[in-house]
This record gives C-alpha cells, sequence and structure tokens, in this order.
C-alpha cells in the first residue's frame, strides 16, 4: 500500500478546541479536557491526479482519477490516500474503443445496490465518448456495459450522475465542442433505475453553455450536481485546462429548467496554486454526527512562479470546505487554501491536562 506521504506528514495536531468539561476527582483537584482535531496542507496526493472522482460509501471515500486504468485510492477522512489494487478498466481500454488512449475524467457512483463508474474513452472511430461499467463493489471486478452510452460526432466528455430525492437517477455530460471551435453545452437525460441506459423516451436536455465573453471562454465542463432546499446546484469548470481554469457554480429549481449562473469564479489562482477545478463535492457527517459539512475535492496545479502551471508536477487532489450562505456555495476563502485546515473527517484526540 501507498500512502501519500505529504499527507502524512502534513497531519499534526491542532488547538482547535472542540469543547471543554471539568471533573471532580474526588480530591479536590480538576481535570480539564481539551478536543483536539488533527489538520491537513493540500495537496493530498503526492502524484498526478487529475479529474479526481471522488464517491463517499457509508464513510469509505473511493477517487479515481484521469487516466490509463482508472486506479482506484481508498481513504477514511479525504486527506490520506492510499492504492485499493484495483481499478475500473483493467487492460487500460474497453471492447468498443479504438485505443484507450484518451481516458479521462472517471466517476464512481452508488446506483442502487451497485456500483456504476462513468467515464470517457474514444469509441472505435477514435472520437471521445462516455462509457459506464457496473459492480457489486466500489472496487470492482467492474463490467462495461459493451458499447457507448453517449456518442457525439464532436465528443463528449465528463459525465456525473445525479439521483434526485425521488429515486430518478440523470446523467450530465459535456459535448466537446471546444475541440473544432464550437460552444460547450452540458445536457442532462434521465436514465434508467440501474444507470447503465437511458429511460424509454427521455430526451437531452440543455442545462448549460459557455459564455465566450467572461472567465470561462471557450469551455464550460466537468459538472457535479448537488441540492440543497429548494436548488439544485451545479459545480462546474470553465476556460482552458492550463492557468487559466476555473470554477464556477450555477442553480435552477428543476434539473430541466433554467439554469441561472452566479456570475464570478467561486475558486481561482493564487501564488500557490493555479487552474483549479474539475472536482467532486463529497458530503460528511460533522465532529458530533448531527451535521452536515460539505467538501470539494479538486485539481490544481503548481504555481511556477510566473503565475503559470508547472507542468513537471501535474496536477495534484486539493480539498476545501464548502460553505452556504445567501443561496450560493463558496469555496475556501475563493482560492486554494495555502495553511493547514481541519481533516474533514478525523478522530479526535482527547488530552488530559493537570
Amino acid at each position: 500500500m501507498r500512502f501519500a506521504l505529504s499527507a502524512l506528514l502534513a497531519l499534526s495536531l491542532s488547538a482547535v478546541a472542540c469543547g471543554a468539561a471539568d471533573a471532580d476527582d474526588g480530591s479536590g483537584s480538576t481535570e480539564e479536557m481539551q478536543t483536539q482535531r488533527a489538520t491537513f496542507t493540500n495537496p493530498v496526493t503526492v502524484n498526478g491526479c487529475a479529474d479526481p472522482g471522488v464517491l463517499n460509501d457509508n464513510g469509505n471515500f473511493y477517487m479515481t482519477c484521469t487516466g490509463g486504468k482508472f486506479g482506484i485510492r481508498r481513504s477514511t477522512d479525504l486527506v490520506t490516500w492510499q492504492a485499493a489494487n484495483a481499478s475500473i478498466l483493467p487492460t487500460g481500454k474497453t471492447e468498443w474503443s479504438a485505443n484507450g488512449g484518451r481516458n479521462w475524467a472517471p466517476e464512481i457512483h452508488k446506483v442502487g445496490d451497485d456500483y456504476v463508474a462513468y467515464y470517457t474513452t474514444v469509441n472505435a472511430k477514435n472520437v471521445l465518448s462516455i462509457g459506464a461499467a457496473s459492480a457489486p463493489t466500489p472496487v470492482g471486478p467492474f463490467t462495461d456495459r459493451g458499447s457507448p452510452l453517449v456518442e457525439d460526432g464532436k465528443g463528449v466528455i465528463d459525465a456525473t450522475m445525479f439521483q434526485d430525492d425521488d429515486g430518478s437517477k440523470w446523467l450530465f455530460y459535456k459535448i466537446d465542442g471546444n475541440s473544432v471551435g464550437a460552444s460547450t453545452p452540458i445536457f442532462v437525460r434521465e436514465l434508467t433505475a440501474d444507470g447503465l441506459s437511458f429511460k424509454r423516451g427521455s430526451v437531452a436536455k440543455q442545462t448549460i453553455s459557455n459564455s465566450p465573453a467572461t472567465w470561462e471562454g471557450g469551455v464550460v465542463e466537468a459538472p457535479w450536481v448537488v441540492k440543497r432546499d429548494r436548488y439544485y446546484y451545479m459545480i462546474y469548470s470553465g476556460n482552458v485546462y492550463d492557468a487559466r481554469y476555473r470554477t464556477g457554480v450555477a442553480r435552477a429549481t428543476s434539473l430541466t429548467g433554467t439554469w441561472e449562473k452566479k456570475g464570478a469564479p467561486i475558486l481561482a489562482n493564487n501564488a500557490t496554486w493555479v487552474g483549479p477545478g474539475h472536482g467532486s463535492v463529497v458530503s460528511v457527517a460533522s465532529a458530533n454526527g448531527k451535521t452536515r459539512a460539505d467538501y470539494f475535492v479538486y485539481h490544481a496545479w503548481k504555481n511556477d512562479g510566473r503565475g503559470t502551471a508547472d507542468r513537471d508536477v501535474g496536477r495534484l487532489a486539493l480539498v476545501d470546505e464548502i460553505t452556504w450562505k445567501g443561496g450560493w456555495p463558496s469555496i475556501g476563502n475563493g482560492t486554494p487554501t495555502v495553511g493547514p485546515q481541519p481533516v474533514p473527517v478525523a478522530p479526535v484526540v482527547n488530552q488530559t491536562a493537570r
């Protein structure tokens, strides 16, 4: 097992007091109990992890990233990741792919009693398409559906699945228009109960597309959808996936309704990190187990000191908390967090001082 060493080295005890109590030991002395939480510092991976797709399966987290066989990593805290010795595509390609040379943006989702991985690869004509494979566990073995789930002449990438309150399942995906100088609409279409086909009679509906005069430039992609109160929120990325990449958000009161963009990015560059985006929203229980906290697991490039991406290092995975205020989410302080922050799911350490 290979651990993310930077995450392990970054773990430390923080003086974040979660509670204190006084207790009489019968001799007149008092014990002060302080509860402290571990901290970490981004990144949470030391090797490349572009487009991290993360599943929370009852407190066990599974992450898979762009490239190759779509290897799977496992964690219990979103910070320390180890190889699960498993992959979505054990041979690196499907039977319907021309070559498996452009394997991008995998995600694993719980669908009923099974798990479905959605991913991008090329079809027999070497055009980017969406595939799907199912498994009885988050680490496989995965069985491919045997043919592309979504195809388009311009290419299709970045699929994600959303399950609504009524149990219906929906696939969001991007038409790769920027590859041919066209727009990049993101569509949504209802799936069957097993998540491996589209529901009979369902129709693809456009949600958002890029606005060239804004920070998005020629691209919107990488949707991830959650529901909070009466709104559906789509956290997405825009522009070229280098130092120009950013993260934005749109919302709607129905999945197929009119989507409203917030406008400015909610996650942008700083002096340490550039191009933050293409991530997963992960909800976890708080330390008291009574409330929920949301985190964004995403990739970014190291700033090479000139405001551009350090390509020698590649894209690494980072984690930042999402807060909700005024009907919109915000991520960290609007840029990747550089200093220590509490581990999202951490054991509580009780220390006694006399």
